[in-house]
């Protein structure tokens, strides 16, 4: 005879189903996004746009093979209007206007702006860690990088508490390196194949400050014009395929899409992203995910010069 079990054991049960869930959620996210990465750095390696103070990393500017083949075909950029203005013809006076009031070469002011936007500080979780994120070694450590179970980082940083910050406490066991002065060590962790963070890459902070400038990104996105959106009933913007695109795979009866496309302009997504709500962030309310899409060199040259 089986002995039903106690409400308290299927409650935490449940619990347990839900955060089992949630890692499976955020693994999902995880891949989603290493694979983003590797896509990422495929699209950049057209030699024109080598930039000798990185291309020791591996990162070598940007370009794509479809761009290639669209410039064999003749095509032409399509115009980015906003409303009666066109963007390109604008961003040129736009990106001139900034670097003259930001000049782009005075590294050490950017390096300043980009500290002053680091406002959380936050402490390793575990402190028998036998290395410092923050002050690594030359040779890799063994055991590097140190990982943890995802339920574990779940229960510190729960994705549906929306409150800010949710802890200062957080799982982090991959080396921060600085640009300047630490680039022998990320070259050296680049050989091991071992992950790393670059912290104040000099070819990246002039992006980091102009797109922190509140006027600069609605000035060459435009006001009006609209971009693909995925938007979500929840705070879950899952990747899907179906179709063709799923493999041939046919779809479950009743089966609706999670996310679902929407036009809308930068300013508006910048609104709903910034809203002082905290109801409005809640995981139950609709999400939306921004997307810009730099793959065509011909027609998005704006994005690569940023």
């Amino acid at each position: 005879m089986v002995k039903p079990r106690h409400p308290s054991a299927a409650a935490t049960d449940l619990a347990r189903r839900q955060r089992c869930a949630l890692a499976l959620v955020a693994a999902g996210c995880l891949s989603l996004f290493i694979v983003t990465c590797m896509t990422f750095h495929s699209v950049i390696s057209d030699e024109e746009y080598v930039d000798d103070r990185i291309a020791g990393l591996g990162i070598d500017g940007a370009g794509a093979g479809g761009d290639r083949r669209e410039r064999a075909k003749g095509k032409t950029p399509k115009k980015r209007l906003d409303g009666e203005v066109d963007l390109d013809d604008t961003y040129s006076g736009v990106r001139g206007a900034h670097d003259e009031r930001f000049p782009p070469d005075d590294v050490e002011r950017l390096k300043a702006f980009a500290q002053s936007l680091r406002t959380h500080h936050y402490q390793v979780a575990d402190s028998s860690m036998p290395y410092d994120v923050n002050n690594c070694p030359l040779t890799p450590p063994e055991g590097y990088p140190r990982s943890w179970p995802t339920l574990d980082i779940l229960d510190n940083w729960n994705p549906n508490d929306t409150a800010d910050p949710h802890s200062h406490v957080v799982y982090q066991g991959i080396c921060r390196f600085d640009a300047a002065t630490e680039h022998d060590k990320a070259l050296a962790y680049r050989e091991a194949e071992l992950p790393f963070v670059i912290r104040d890459d000099p070819v990246v902070l002039p992006t980091v400050e102009r797109w922190n400038q509140p006027e600069y990104l609605p000035n060459i996105l435009g006001h009006q014009r609209h971009f693909r959106t995925d938007m979500s009933s929840t705070n879950q913007l899952m990747f899907y395929r179906t179709g063709q695109n799923g493999g041939g795979h046919k779809t479950p009866k009743d089966w609706e899409e999670p996310t679902k496309e929407v036009p809308m302009s930068y300013v508006d997504w910048l609104d709903k992203a910034n809203n002082p709500n905290p109801r409005e962030l809640e995981p139950d309310r609709p999400h939306w995910y921004f997307r810009l899409n730099a793959k065509s060199k011909v027609h998005d040259r704006y994005l690569f010069e940023e």
